[in-house]
């Protein structure tokens, strides 16, 4: 089983900027198509391991860009399951 956090964002430029800005702080995501179970206002969403939560919620709030939300995704073969994070 594989775990993984999920970032939504209001715009396709808020989730470019947040892959580079994160990318910049040597954080491991990548942006990814925003998973079809999951209603999103932007096509994107950035893809990271929940170790870097904490790291990557500060990091937006710092850079002032507004996230739709944050979610956890299990894996479990072909199997993805997505739960909101109500304490974002």
């Amino acid at each position: 089983m594989q775990t993984f956090g999920i970032a939504l964002f209001y715009s396709t430029r808020e989730a470019m900027k947040a892959e580079e800005l994160a990318k910049k702080a040597q954080l491991a995501v990548r942006i990814i198509p925003t998973p079809e179970k999951i209603h999103a206002s932007c096509g994107f969403s950035l893809k990271y391991p929940l170790t870097e939560e904490a790291q990557l919620q500060t990091l937006l709030q710092e850079q002032k860009i507004a996230s739709e939300g944050f979610y956890h995704g299990t894996q479990a073969g072909l199997k993805t399951e997505y739960q909101l994070r109500e304490d974002k």
